[in-house]
């Protein structure tokens, strides 16, 4: 896939979300993305959704800015397998929490899914801007990290 497909690809992407979270308030849609993103990865037993469909990664080019200072202290930590283990137990326990508390007041929980969405797309976009392009998908992306595990057992 070329590099102005990706892009396509990953605006459609960014759209399709929209659509589904904002207009039609579909609490569901990061689980719709996600089991997506799993279907594609046990397909083609690569991270493509990450490089192409991700939602996050297209916000997070968007919002890319060349610079010379790069905070590499942040981006060492960001790589300790504390640091993932610390964001995947945020998130996990967030999404967990908001779907088993929330459940019978679906706006509630649209609510609270749509916050993670946009709480995790503003920490991707700071972090970038203090370290390096796509640090929270090369990093420590939740979800990233489950595919790019799926990916290892796969070629095992």
């Amino acid at each position: 896939m070329t590099t102005k497909q990706r892009k396509i690809v990953g605006n459609v992407s960014l759209a399709a979300v929209f659509i589904m979270m904002c207009a039609l308030q579909l609490w569901f849609t990061m689980l719709i993305l996600f089991a997506f993103g799993l279907i594609l990865t046990l397909i083609s037993r690569r991270r493509n959704f990450c490089s192409a469909y991700c939602p996050m990664g297209t916000v997070q080019d968007a919002f890319y800015k060349k610079h010379e200072y790069r905070n590499e202290k942040l981006y060492r930590l960001l790589q300790s397998r504390s640091a993932v283990i610390i964001f995947a137990a945020i998130f996990w326990g967030a999404v967990s929490a908001s779907i088993f508390l929330l459940h019978p007041v679906p706006g509630k929980l649209w609510q609270a899914m749509l916050s993670i969405m946009l709480g995790s797309a503003a920490v991707a976009v700071l972090l970038q801007n203090l370290t390096r392009k796509r640090v929270w998908c090369s990093t420590i992306c939740p979800y990233g990290n489950i595919l790019g595990q799926v990916v290892k057992r796969d070629k095992k």
